[in-house]
């Protein structure tokens, strides 16, 4: 018997921000409704689907910035990663299936 896998590529998102020189921004709410506290997104980006044109603006939410990260991490994993879209140094990134390394924390 031959087996074989096509297997989606995955990284960790404090690797796919070195990789693609972003920055990622944790915002702590002033108010904010239990489980909401703190908010994330990479700076100057925004979010388009396989084969659409519109531009969507995405975050993470979470009780801690760790779990922001996460949330942040399942939301735009396989889509594309849009930077400075408005401008002449527009980027598109093609994200893989994200993941927060905790081990690696927020260095």
């Amino acid at each position: 018997m031959k087996i074989r896998e096509y297997l989606i590529s995955r990284m960790s998102i404090q690797e796919f921000a070195d990789k693609n020189d972003l920055t990622l921004e944790i915002h702590e709410r002033g108010i904010y409704d239990t489980g909401r506290r703190y908010y994330v997104y990479f700076e100057h980006t925004e979010i388009s689907e396989e084969g659409r044109a519109m531009l969507i603006s995405a975050h993470g939410n979470g009780s801690t910035g760790e779990e922001a990260i996460e949330d942040y991490a399942k939301e735009i994993s396989k889509k594309y990663l849009v930077v400075d879209a408005h401008t002449l140094d527009r980027r598109e990134i093609r994200i893989p299936k994200l993941f927060y390394d905790k081990e690696r924390g927020l260095k």
